[in-house]
């Protein structure tokens, strides 16, 4: 999970003032929809903004709901299991007491928040099966190291570009390929800021850029900021200075 620089000049307080627009559930909780929207409109990945949310206090809605199981409920899972040590797998359990109510994750997370993770059948695990055999793991070695790219390599042995992929990566971090092949399709990255040079953005305001780009006006202060870059009316380039110098002390 790449991080984020939460020290960057204004970012948290954009945070803040998107979450505080945000209505809270029951439970006082930011629910999973406002958190996605909250990420979008800074440009951040979900789990960086939850995470940052957690830490600093603020209930973020959880996929896994454990505090929806009432007291009879927990009673009856953890009788459940003493009872039955080592007998039934989650997904039995889960069937057997709840019906569709709970998912075999939720009693897996119910167990483990109780320490009676241990209770459930042991699985003995798969044995790991070889994709690929000692002679296509030489031949991708050699054919990326030679600075073919992923579709002649796939094509060369017959498996899908992301299954090649895959492999090169797992290659690339044993230190058997000097890098990662690349691919020959070029993927066209649509820059926000694209037709826009600096002349024209510091002659823009954040409404104005708002309005080209389709971006909020917060989403527009933070990509200014990250990239170092000024308009009329705010100062992304000695914010992103600060930001810096703050990260290197």
């Amino acid at each position: 999970m790449s991080k984020t620089n939460w020290k960057t000049e204004g970012l948290e307080d954009q945070l803040n003032e998107l979450v505080a627009a945000e209505p809270l559930n029951t439970k006082g909780e930011l629910s999973l929809v406002s958190l996605a929207k909250v990420a979008m409109e800074l440009d951040i990945p979900k789990r960086n903004v939850a995470a940052k949310l957690r830490k600093s206090g603020t209930k973020v809605e959880t996929l896994n709901k454990v505090s929806d199981w009432n007291e009879a409920e927990t009673k009856a899972l953890g009788d459940y299991l003493t009872a039955n040590n080592g007998v039934f797998s989650p997904e039995q359990v889960a069937q057997k007491l709840y019906g569709t109510k709970f998912s075999a994750a939720q009693v897996r997370g119910k167990a483990l928040s109780m320490d009676k993770a241990s209770f459930f059948r042991k699985v003995e695990p798969k044995a790991a099966v070889l994709k690929y055999t000692e002679a296509e793991e030489a031949k991708i070695v050699s054919l990326a190291n030679a600075g073919k790219n992923i579709e002649d390599i796939a094509i060369a042995l017959d498996r899908s570009t992301q299954s090649i992929r895959g492999k090169c990566l797992s290659l690339y971090t044993k230190g058997l390929v000097t890098s990662i092949p690349k691919s020959s399709q070029v993927v066209k990255v649509v820059d926000v800021l694209d037709g826009l040079d600096g002349v024209a953005i510091s002659k823009m305001s954040i409404a104005d850029l708002s309005n080209h780009t389709g971006k909020s006006e917060t989403g527009m202060k933070t990509i200014l900021t990250r990239r170092g870059i000024s308009c009329s009316n705010w100062d992304g380039a000695k914010k992103r200075a600060k930001a810096d110098e703050k990260a290197a002390a």
